[in-house]
């Protein structure tokens, strides 16, 4: 959810930029040089390759979780344990965001450091709907349209 509020209030700062690939607004905005763009480049392809990981769990839970609603599928037990696993996959996902955040930062000059937190800081004092998305971003192709 951060990653998403953050890469959405770099689209709408810089809104000539939003053909680009959104990785690459916060490695424009920070300017990085060609060293540090190189190991971005790297714990960035790992990072959202891991966030695809976790969605696609995530969404299969979920699929399992509600594909019969109103039948009486699982037990409390089994449903429980099955909102427990999402719940787990939430926590990860917010972790990784996290962890790549702190790579980023580890990176970073110490202007850099400064100009990442303020915007962070930004994206958080934001409320929902105010350029922020309150869900998790997308990794990966949209699902299909729903069929009504």
């Amino acid at each position: 959810m951060v990653m998403n509020g953050i890469l959405l209030f770099l689209v709408l700062q810089k809104p000539e930029q939003v053909d680009k690939p959104p990785r690459q607004f916060l490695s424009d905005r920070l300017d990085f040089n060609r060293e540090q763009l190189l190991k971005f480049e790297e714990f960035d392809q790992e990072h959202h390759q891991r966030m695809r990981e976790i969605d696609n769990s995530s969404r299969r839970l979920k699929e399992l979780l509600f594909a019969d609603l109103g039948k009486k599928r699982f037990s409390q037990q089994e449903t429980d344990s099955i909102a427990e696993s999402i719940g787990v996959l939430t926590k990860e996902r917010e972790l990784e965001v996290l962890r790549y955040f702190n790579k980023v930062e580890a990176i970073c000059t110490s202007d850099q450091k400064r100009r990442l937190r303020q915007i962070v800081l930004q994206v958080f004092r934001r409320p929902p709907g105010k350029g922020r998305h309150p869900g998790p971003p997308p990794h990966g192709p949209a699902p299909p349209p729903r069929s009504e």
